[in-house]
């Protein structure tokens, strides 16, 4: 009977961090920047790493996002306006470069509504393998070296490699 109880507790307590459409739709919807803090990939061009990437929201409804995505490559700041589709059933946003085309798909892995950061997966087209970000909305960005919001879940979700790809001087 104890064991019973236990998996019963274990399934609730699984059941209760599963995230949905709607909290997808929560994690987008901010008129602040959403930054990407923490990632465990590099991204690089021309052997520079890109740093201070960031989204603007210009559009959300139910299954539609747009926004402009901006980060730097060393001093130059660059900008592309994607677009993105929410699925209905799950939390689940394809991103493309142009209306309706093909994409990647992100899924939310975690929200956190008070903190409002979230964990996001892909599967990189370039290499096939998983890929995995904290984003995180900029009015809870640590004014100090201290742990930015839901760091402590970062290994749960997205394992050893962590690669810091925001400064305090991208806010400049």
């Amino acid at each position: 009977m104890s064991f019973f109880k236990i998996a019963l507790c274990l399934a609730l307590a699984e059941t209760s961090l599963a995230v949905s459409h709607d909290d997808l739709y929560k994690a987008l919807d901010t008129n602040r920047r959403i930054w990407i803090v923490l990632r465990d990939y590099h991204r690089y061009t021309e052997g520079q790493e890109h740093s201070c990437i960031h989204a603007e929201k210009t559009l959300l409804t139910d299954t539609n996002y747009e926004f402009n995505q901006y980060y730097k490559v060393g001093n130059t700041r660059y900008l592309e306006h994607l677009y993105g589709t929410l699925q209905r059933e799950n939390p689940v946003l394809t991103v493309s470069k142009t209306k309706g085309g093909p994409g990647i798909e992100y899924t939310l892995k975690y929200w956190n509504e008070e903190q409002h950061c979230a964990y996001l997966t892909f599967t990189d087209p370039g290499d096939r393998q998983s890929k995995c970000e904290l984003h995180l909305w900029e009015e809870n960005i640590p004014t100090s070296t201290e742990l930015y919001p839901c760091e402590d879940q970062y290994e749960k979700f997205c394992g050893s490699n962590k690669h810091n790809v925001f400064k305090s001087s991208c806010l400049e």
